[in-house]
């Protein structure tokens, strides 16, 4: 078998950052050489040259992908995770509802209440005639209520 010292130094230092790590990857190509041994005796000098880089490279790259923590998920859970994700426009959805509610809390009474009433915000939804029978005015008082948050909310937001 040819000699191919050069090469397997030349490969680990192009991998290797340490003293330590370019000896280890050294050793682990000479090892990989050996077992390729029979394979490259079959060769022509240059094929046999160009086969040992690549089972020096294969053999240092094999050391380094096994250091490397694997966070491969499975399938079911990529489907898991990928149906869990809120999205951006849900997050986004979620920072808008923030900044309206924080602009509802300074709206004049009873307009902060018909608006959250109405759209459910941090309760549950009401009709028009609930809450207006909740404040003792007509259905219609509270929908004209609900219009004239919505245009001061419009206002505030721009």
């Amino acid at each position: 078998m040819p000699d191919f010292d050069k090469l397997v130094t030349m490969v680990a230092w192009r991998y290797g950052k340490t003293h330590e790590e370019r000896e280890d990857f050294m050793q682990e190509a000479r090892l990989a050489l050996l077992g390729e041994q029979k394979n490259i005796e079959l060769m022509g000098e240059d094929d046999a040259t160009k086969f040992a880089y690549v089972v020096c490279r294969n053999a240092i790259l094999k050391i380094l992908r096994d250091r490397q923590p694997e966070y491969s998920l499975t399938d079911q859970e990529a489907k898991e995770a990928v149906a869990n994700f809120t999205g951006f426009e849900e997050i986004e959805q979620k920072l808008d509802l923030e900044i309206i509610v924080r602009k509802l809390d300074k709206l004049p009474a009873p307009y902060p209440e018909v608006i959250r009433c109405r759209f459910g915000i941090n309760r549950p939804r009401e009709t028009l005639t609930e809450i207006a029978d909740r404040h003792g005015v007509t259905a219609k008082t509270v929908q004209r209520w609900e219009q004239r948050a919505l245009e001061i909310l419009k206002g505030k937001l721009k």
